[in-house]
Order: C-alpha cells, then sequence, then structure tokens
C-alpha cells in the first residue's frame, strides 16, 4: 500500500474518531436511593429501584462534566482534526501516531470512567467506536 493511500486512510480514520465521540452510546441511570428527580423534570423516569435517562449520552456528553474535563476533550477533538488535514497533505508522519495514541487512551479512560453509568449501553456502537480507535493507531503506525 502507497504512503498516500495510508495517509488517506489515517485522515478517514481521524475523521471517524472524531464523529464517533458524538454517537449516542449509554442511557445512566441513578439508584432512587442517591438520586431524586426534580419536580416537572421529564428526562428521568422511574422504575422502583433506578431513575433511568430517557436520552443517550455520548462520550462528549459524558467527557464534558468539568472544566478540566472539557478542555481536555477540546484538545483532543482539535488534534483528531489536524491530524485529518495534515494527513490529507501528506504532512502528519508521526505526529498522526502520537494524536491515534492519546486519543485511544483518552477515550479508553472516559469510557472506564462511564462504567457505572452503562447498564443502557449501546455496546455495537461502542464496539465500532473502539475498533475505529484502535485501527486509528494501527494506520497512523504505518505512515513512513
Amino acid at each position: 500500500m502507497t504512503n498516500k493511500a495510508i495517509n488517506l486512510i489515517c485522515s478517514i480514520l481521524a475523521l471517524f474518531c472524531f464523529v464517533s465521540m458524538f454517537v449516542p452510546v449509554i442511557a445512566p441511570r441513578y439508584p432512587a436511593a442517591d438520586y431524586v428527580a426534580p419536580a416537572g423534570n421529564d428526562d428521568y423516569f422511574y422504575t422502583g429501584e433506578y431513575y433511568l435517562s430517557k436520552t443517550y449520552w455520548t462520550i462528549t456528553d459524558f467527557a464534558s462534566q468539568t472544566l478540566v474535563a472539557r478542555i481536555l476533550l477540546s484538545l483532543d477533538q482539535a488534534a483528531l482534526l489536524i491530524w485529518a488535514l495534515l494527513s490529507v497533505r501528506g504532512e502528519a508522519g508521526k505526529k498522526g501516531l502520537a494524536v491515534a495514541v492519546i486519543n485511544l487512551v483518552f477515550v479508553g479512560v472516559v469510557v472506564a470512567l462511564m462504567l457505572g453509568s452503562m447498564w443502557s449501553c449501546r455496546w455495537a456502537v461502542l464496539a465500532v467506536s473502539a475498533l475505529d480507535m484502535i485501527a486509528a493507531v494501527v494506520m497512523a503506525a504505518q505512515v513512513k
């Protein structure tokens, strides 16, 4: 495979990594003993044991709960977009590998933190995202 084709694949994978952070993955739940929904709040429904969210969260929803997490998330997403641009131009080199590894670690940490809320997880969506991010690292390592 030529370096130009590998760069194009890296660019596509970087964009997939970026987009996969916005794909709905989990619907959080809270034990009834720890959480009571405010009056008039339609975001959660009570099952007798848990309050379940009616909407699914994305990795970005979960990761942006604190200011530091928002900054790290923004830097990670900016790095993915820059890597995609540099890959298309054929200038990424080993910078792409660094971005891919950092993205994989960042998402791995966020998913590990999400495990407590993953009662209603779309496992297929999470598996495709994980494979995409692992493939990004593998392809970035192929760039000469």
